[in-house]
């Protein structure tokens, strides 16, 4: 019985030289497994199944890749991952590649690995890390690693996760940036008044959602605004809907509040951006933006939160947005419209993502 070894996203394995067979595991009824080669044609044998693939030696580097039988994008939920084994010769299989399930929701392909054709030394299969190198990290050994973060463990990733893919129109081949961040919310009455605290929970795992998945890892901190310092939560960052409680016991007043303090305090705390929700221009914005014209200073997003439908457009949005225009490249900001709350669920966030492609390097 041949063993199996597991691999996961960063990760390699070698196979003994011969024809290769692959597998879709988890949800592949109405997938197809492809063998693709550097040049883009499918260079697979005959198979027996959609799910199947065979690739014999001599291909070089051949890309192992899935996607749905027919057009369109994989289906929210959808985890996937292959199995590979190598026949030496006939009867004599080599080790069993499990390559581990991923969440390919929302994408119209994706690659689960590469199996390199090395000659005298088989097969070598790597598994993409799917992840930018964070540039201030570029020399040095301290650079983060990135874990795929698992939507059955944090559930309340999925809908950002969704919506930025759906954003991206399905692209798989945009890595995620690495970038640890953080997340703030305005602890301020009138943030508190502006939707349900339903709705509230919503935007709040929503927006950390769609950082998630932008930058392919949990918050480094999460917290609120206060009075005059954040107030932090480590159980946040698993669950940004812990924001929200804080949110709504908090006694800040009603129409100002406070954010240099909290970007300089997550920027200590090794956030490269932060993001963060408001419902308007926060107090200290001049002292925001002579902090950030510092070398070494994070970027940061914001969110601003309105009810009022007539912010829809870029153009009827303006003015919330103007009162950040000034501040260069180092801020960037969004609308989100929380009327109709149940609609448009992705295009919501359009804005957002355009803001997080300024913060970008």
């Amino acid at each position: 019985m041949s063993k199996s070894v597991e691999v996961g996203a960063g990760q390699s394995a070698q196979l003994p030289m011969g024809y290769l067979g692959a597998s879709l595991t988890g949800a592949s009824d109405t997938l197809q497994l492809s063998a693709v080669s550097r040049d883009g044609a499918d260079c697979g044998e005959p198979r027996e199944s959609d799910r199947d693939v065979i690739v014999r030696p001599g291909r070089g580097e051949v890309r192992l890749v899935v996607r749905p039988r027919g057009a369109g994008v994989f289906p929210p939920g959808a985890r996937v991952g292959v199995e590979v084994k190598s026949v030496a010769t006939a009867g004599n299989e080599g080790p069993q590649i499990l390559v581990e399930q991923v969440d390919i929701g929302g994408y119209k392909d994706f690659e689960l690995a590469r199996v390199i054709d090395a000659a005298d030394s088989g097969w070598r299969l790597t598994v993409d890390a799917r992840a930018a190198r964070d540039l201030d990290f570029m020399d040095s050994s301290d650079a983060p690693s990135v874990v795929p973060v698992d939507e059955r463990e944090l559930p309340w990733v999925t809908s950002g996760r969704y919506a930025l893919r759906s954003l991206r129109g399905g692209d798989s081949n945009v890595l995620t940036s690495a970038r640890p961040w953080a997340v703030v919310v305005d602890s301020s009455a009138s943030f508190r008044a502006v939707a349900s605290a339903d709705t509230l929970v919503d935007v709040v795992e929503q927006f950390a959602g769609v950082l998630v998945e932008w930058s392919g890892r949990l918050p480094v901190a999460a917290g609120v605004t206060g009075l005059s310092r954040p107030k932090w939560s480590d159980a946040a960052c698993d669950a940004p809907r812990v924001l929200v409680d804080d949110v709504l016991q908090a006694t800040g007043p009603a129409s100002w509040t406070l954010v240099l303090p909290a970007v300089e305090e997550a920027s200590s705390l090794g956030a490269h951006v932060v993001g963060v929700l408001v419902d308007g221009p926060p107090s200290d914005l001049a002292e925001l933006a002579a902090f950030l014209d510092r070398p070494g200073a994070p970027a940061v997003v914001f969110g601003v939160v309105t009810a009022d439908s007539s912010t829809k457009t870029p153009e009827s949005g303006a003015p919330l947005l103007s009162h950040f225009a000034h501040m260069a490249g180092a801020v960037q900001a969004a609308v989100v419209t929380v009327d109709n709350w149940q609609d448009d669920e992705s295009s919501r966030w359009a804005e957002l993502v355009e803001a997080l492609k300024g913060v970008e390097r």
